[in-house]
C-alpha cells in the first residue's frame, strides 16, 4: 500500500499535515483499474492497508472515504 494513493501532505509550523482529498483517491483508482483493463485482466483486486489514516488521526476521513467509494463503485474491483 502506497500512503500517497490516499493522503496529500502540507509542512506547516514544522508540522506534517495530512489531508485525503476523495476525487483524487477515486481518480488513482481508476487509473490503477484502466492499467490493469489495459494489461489483459478481468478486474482489480485490492487488499487495503488504512492505517494511514489511523497514524494521521483521519478517523472521520477514513469513514468519509469509505462512505463515497464502498456503495458507489460499479466497476470491476473486488475490495476485501
Amino acid at each position: 500500500m502506497k500512503t500517497d494513493i490516499y493522503l496529500s501532505f502540507d509542512h506547516k509550523d514544522n508540522k506534517k499535515i495530512a489531508t485525503i482529498d476523495n476525487e483524487k483517491v477515486i481518480e488513482n483508482w481508476n487509473n490503477l483499474l484502466k492499467q490493469s483493463i489495459n494489461n489483459g485482466r478481468k478486474g482489480l483486486r485490492v487488499f487495503s492497508m488504512l492505517d494511514c489514516f489511523f497514524e494521521y488521526n483521519l478517523i472521520g476521513e477514513l469513514i468519509d472515504y469509505e462512505c463515497v467509494c464502498s456503495p458507489k463503485y460499479n466497476k470491476p474491483l473486488i475490495r476485501r
